[in-house]
């Protein structure tokens, strides 16, 4: 596979480009002079062995809002050139995973939405992502055992409102 490494995100992917699309708040993804500070933290819901819910979620805090805007602007760049593909992530150790990557979508307070389904399994993700001030917000919710939507991106855009409503500016 002629695929890109991530340090970030770990494993590889046979499109280096989709990296932001497909993986959450990676360090690579915000990377520049302009970053003033970074943090992610990852939450499992696993109390049921077939219904599972993860969420990753980061914030990254820019010198100003100029710079946030840019960098959403390249991320969302990124989505619209990946959305409609078929991303193949190999995690480390592990067994290649194709996943299709839906077409961004807007939601309410300027967030926007990106959904991503894993071939042949029974999961279903949804990214959301905004910025407000000098700093963008970027969810994934995963949850297991269904092949609807709807769950994780309505979950997305939960968490990434009650961030953004959190921030001053």
């Amino acid at each position: 596979m002629t695929g890109g490494r991530c340090g970030g995100a770990g494993g590889a992917i046979d499109r280096p480009e989709c990296w932001g699309s497909v993986a959450p708040g990676t360090p690579d993804a915000y990377s520049g002079a302009d970053v003033a500070g970074y943090r992610a933290t990852e939450l499992r819901d696993s109390r049921s062995f077939l219904k599972s819910t993860q969420v990753i979620q980061a914030v990254v805090a820019f010198r100003d809002p100029p710079a946030a805007q840019a960098q959403l602007a390249a991320l969302l760049s990124g989505w619209r050139r990946c959305g409609g593909l078929t991303v193949t992530l190999t995690p480390p150790n592990g067994e290649a995973l194709p996943f299709a990557v839906g077409a961004p979508a807007d939601a309410p307070n300027g967030i926007t939405t990106l959904d991503l389904a894993p071939r042949g399994l029974q999961i279903r993700s949804a990214r959301a992502v905004a910025a407000k001030a000098n700093v963008i917000v970027d969810v994934l919710v995963s949850c297991s055992g269904t092949t609807d939507g709807d769950q994780p991106r309505v979950a997305g855009v939960g968490i990434a409102s009650y961030v953004l409503g959190k921030l001053p500016g």
